[in-house]
């Protein structure tokens, strides 16, 4: 990969009264499969422009009403890895948005993320010379990284390949075992498929993009932030239940507390009217036979009609032809289905993981995902440490990227991935993970969960049999743990006291859709103005006041600007 910089000979940005005092060296950074490029901007004619060998950026910065526009032409095909927006500050002291929402100080030698999912606002200086940048932005993320006391680098990324990211495995021929956690055995013949890396997007030559963000300067000004979860909750908490393990009797231990029809005020995740969503098979090869079984698919539909989502965990356990997964999706329609989750994407050719996303492949199915209405697939990436840390977005950690929803166009145009945490471990583990304490600290972190389960998981010769949340009473009855029941019971608690929104993959994902386009920014006249966007209406929409840290239940309908404060001025 060749790297291409250029400093342009014109008028640079530092040197003018084009950026606000303190900011400078402004310059547009790309990296695509042609190379790299570091280009510096120069300003002429109120213009501050930015071409290389691939792309042309034109920025326009207006000081008096505190808003800046980028505009950016590609001018060859390419992948791009990532691109940014690149400005360099000398102001002091700096504060973030961190994924909890709150201002944190970020101090030299130290880096923050903010991603799609998360507010972006930037603080630099103090007392009349600050400079804010309040996350009125259409970029999907923002890195800021301090080096020494006066010296800040902020990145407005355009792109970037970790925002969207998604692998493929290559079909093979012949299915080979899986070693696996779950005590089968090992096979040391076994390979990991090859595997191609889809994250990066491709722009072709021509595209134009268009980005803006705001800024203010002086004594911060009040700013409000859309909110992840809908109204009137403070955290987020899905679970996900993938279909490896489940029998009948066990499912209904989940839903109930108890197998046992006559004993099914026991608890269980309907005692509690806890939604989540529930991945099945309309046919599993092992002993497990889910939607096959007349009794399963009645009891799906009734919990179906109790809020539980059911989707295909890829329609059956094996390796299936389009004509295969045609049928199941047949029966997956009768209980609604919309999300789908694959299953063993190493080698399920028609896992989205695999080749179900690739229309030359014989095993592609998104054709039939967009018949059939499907909006939420999930994402091969999953976040590790879900068995350590209750809240993926992890803000005690900014210099990492996180994931939640988001849109991958080269691979599944019209869709959005969801990212999950792996929540599979010993159950005493589990019982301490969603304790009292960590769950008043995911509250006050207005953390998000999105939990990757084996609710009904019970293999006693399996060696794992720690992890289950059940037991055994006889032959074909199953009760969930009292300490399950109990843990559910505290989640209920929580989701009546309006602190834990308990949505399915499907609710959630549509609100996070939709609230991307809410647009948060500041009017002529200084008012903080909100405009919906998003093609429906939003009662659940809420904003978290940055300054307190209170969340402002905000409803809004289909294409509504409402005023959310008159001046936003200090």
């Amino acid at each position: 990969m060749s790297t291409f910089m250029l400093t342009a000979t014109c008028l640079l940005l530092g040197s003018v009264a084009f950026l606000p005092d303190g900011l400078s060296d402004a310059r547009f950074r790309v990296r695509t499969d042609r190379g790299e490029a570091n280009i510096a901007f120069a300003e002429r004619d109120g213009v501050a422009r930015a071409e290389g060998p691939w792309v042309r950026a034109e920025l326009r910065v207006d000081r008096v009403r505190g808003l800046g526009k980028l505009v950016v032409t590609t001018l060859d095909d390419l992948t791009i890895f990532s691109e940014a927006l690149e400005l360099r500050s000398t102001l002091g002291p700096v504060a973030v948005a961190d994924r909890a929402f709150r201002f944190q100080p970020l101090l030299p030698g130290h880096r923050a993320h903010q991603d799609p999912s998360s507010p972006h606002a930037v603080r630099l200086g103090d007392g009349d010379s600050t400079v804010t940048f309040p996350g009125y932005d259409n970029f999907p993320s923002i890195e800021v990284e301090r080096f020494a006391e006066n010296d800040t680098r902020i990145r407005f990324e355009l792109d970037h390949a970790a925002n969207h990211p998604h692998f493929s495995y290559a079909c093979e021929a012949t299915r080979k075992p899986k070693a696996n956690r779950f005590g089968f055995a090992w096979d040391p013949d076994v390979r990991e498929p090859a595997r191609t890396e889809l994250s990066a997007l491709t722009r072709k030559k021509g595209d134009v993009r268009t980005f803006a963000f705001r800024f203010s300067v002086g004594r911060p000004r009040e700013i409000y932030w859309k909110a992840r979860e809908a109204a009137p909750y403070r955290a987020v908490m899905v679970f996900t239940d993938h279909a490896d393990q489940a029998l009948y009797e066990r499912f209904r231990a989940v839903l109930y507390g108890d197998s046992d029809p006559a004993r099914h005020n026991s608890g269980g995740f309907l005692g509690h009217r806890l939604p989540f969503t529930k991945s099945v098979f309309t046919r599993n090869d092992g002993a497990t036979l889910q939607l096959a079984r007349a009794d399963y698919r009645a009891m799906a539909l009734e919990a179906a009609a109790r809020g539980v989502e059911f989707g295909p965990h890829t329609v059956t356990s094996n390796r299936d032809t389009r004509e295969q997964t045609a049928a199941g999706l047949e029966v997956f329609a009768k209980l609604g289905a919309t999300t789908w989750i694959d299953h063993s994407p190493l080698t399920n050719c028609e896992a989205i993981g695999n080749q179900g996303w690739n229309p030359a492949s014989p095993y592609y199915v998104l054709d039939f995902l967009k018949r059939f209405g499907y909006r939420a697939l999930w994402s091969p990436v999953d976040i590790a440490g879900g068995e350590e840390h209750l809240n993926m977005m992890r803000p005690e950690a900014p210099s990492f990227r996180r994931l939640l929803v988001f849109e991958n166009p080269r691979v599944a145009p019209g869709f959005w991935f969801f990212a999950t945490h792996r929540v599979f471990d010993r159950f005493e583990k589990i019982q301490a993970l969603f304790g009292r304490a960590n769950l008043d600290r995911f509250a006050a972190e207005r953390g998000v969960l999105v939990a990757h389960t084996y609710l009904d998981f019970h293999r006693p010769a399996s060696g794992y049999n720690e992890r289950s949340w059940l037991i055994a009473r006889g032959a074909r009855r199953y009760v969930l743990k009292p300490e399950a029941n109990a843990l559910l019971g505290e989640l209920a608690r929580r989701r009546d006291a309006g602190e834990l929104w308990i949505p399915t993959v499907r609710d959630f994902v549509d609100h996070v859709a939709a609230t991307r386009d809410v647009s948060i920014d500041w009017d002529h006249d200084g008012a903080v103005v909100a405009h919906n966007r998003s093609g429906r209406d939003l009662p659940a929409f809420q904003l978290v006041h940055a300054s307190s840290g209170r969340a402002i239940p905000f409803p809004l309908k289909n294409g509504e600007r409402r005023v959310v404060a008159e001046t936003s001025k200090p």
